[in-house]
């Protein structure tokens, strides 16, 4: 069974082409930057669970079709502040 290498591992999206996804799971990666992202702009569900992120972009609050937003099981240290409005949202958007 192959391992894989160890290292730091960051997400660079080319967006020819994704200017209209709406799901991207990154789950399990190793991951610890996700700022690429934020330019897909139609996104709708973005899990990026079991990966080494300390930070999330601020910038992810512009993701305004933004849903789902699966970030546990990873290092977060703290939440930005401009993640506020998009945190009341997603949570809105949970409760039954």
């Amino acid at each position: 069974m192959s391992q894989r290498p160890r290292g730091r591992y960051i997400l660079v999206l080319t967006t020819i082409g994704c200017d209209n996804f709406q799901v991207l799971s990154l789950s399990n990666n190793r991951l610890e930057d996700i700022h690429a992202v934020t330019s897909l702009r139609c996104l709708r569900v973005l899990r990026v669970d079991r990966n080494r992120i300390a930070r999330l972009p601020g910038s992810l609050s512009t993701l305004r079709d933004l849903s789902i937003l699966d970030v546990s099981h990873n290092r977060l240290e703290a939440m930005p502040p401009a993640l506020a409005d998009l945190a009341a949202k997603l949570y809105r958007s949970q409760a039954f």
